[in-house]
C-alpha cells in the first residue's frame, strides 16, 4: 500500500550557465557548478500519478573567463568572474512511477523562482583584489519556466527511501 502523502529533503550539485540572449550568446560563458537544496512534498493519487512540488534554495549562474587589458589594450592578467543568481524555487511536478521494488520516475511541469540575490565576483589577478557586486536591483525578480526529469528511488528501511533524479 502506498502512502497518500509523502516528504522528504532533497539536495544536489547542478551544472549551471545563463543563454538567451545576444550577450551571453557572444562570450565565452563555461560551465560552473551550482547547487540546489529544499524540502518536498508528494501526493499519490495512484501508485503510478502523483503530484510533486519542493521549495528549495537553487543557485544559477555562469563563469566568464578571458584576458584583461589596461587602457592601451597590453594584456595584464587572466580574469575570472563569476555570477550567480540565488533563487527560491517552487515546480509543480506531475509525476508517472513504475517499477516494483525499485520505482523508476518521469515528471514534467512548470515552475516559478524569485531572485534573492544576485552577485558578480571577479577573482583577484595581478595587482587587482577579489571584488564583489549585488546588483540584485538590476534584474527582474521572477523567474517562469519548465522542469522535467527522471530518475529512481530505492527502499532503504520502512517508508524511508533515497531518490535519484536527473533533473
Amino acid at each position: 500500500q502506498t502512502n497518500k502523502f509523502e516528504v522528504g529533503l532533497e539536495g544536489g550539485p547542478s551544472l549551471i550557465s545563463l543563454r538567451g540572449n545576444d550577450i551571453l550568446d557572444n562570450i565565452n560563458n563555461d560551465l560552473s557548478f551550482g547547487f540546489s537544496s529544499g524540502l518536498t512534498f508528494q501526493y499519490n493519487f495512484t501508485k503510478l500519478i502523483s503530484i510533486r512540488t519542493n521549495i528549495s534554495f537553487e543557485r544559477k549562474g555562469f563563469t566568464i573567463q578571458g584576458t584583461a587589458t589596461d587602457q592601451t589594450g597590453n594584456q595584464i592578467g587572466e580574469i575570472t568572474s563569476h555570477s550567480y543568481f540565488d533563487y527560491l524555487t517552487i515546480p509543480i511536478l506531475g509525476r508517472l512511477t513504475f517499477g516494483k521494488k525499485i520505482n523508476f520516475f518521469v515528471n514534467a511541469g512548470p515552475y516559478i523562482g524569485y531572485l534573492i540575490k544576485q552577485t558578480d565576483i571577479t577573482e583577484a589577478f595581478g595587482e587587482y583584489s577579489k571584488t564583489k557586486n549585488d546588483n540584485t536591483d538590476n534584474y527582474k525578480r521572477t523567474d517562469l519556466g519548465i522542469t522535467t526529469g527522471l530518475g529512481a528511488r530505492f527502499p532503504i528501511k520502512n517508508k524511508l527511501f533515497l531518490s535519484i533524479e536527473i533533473r
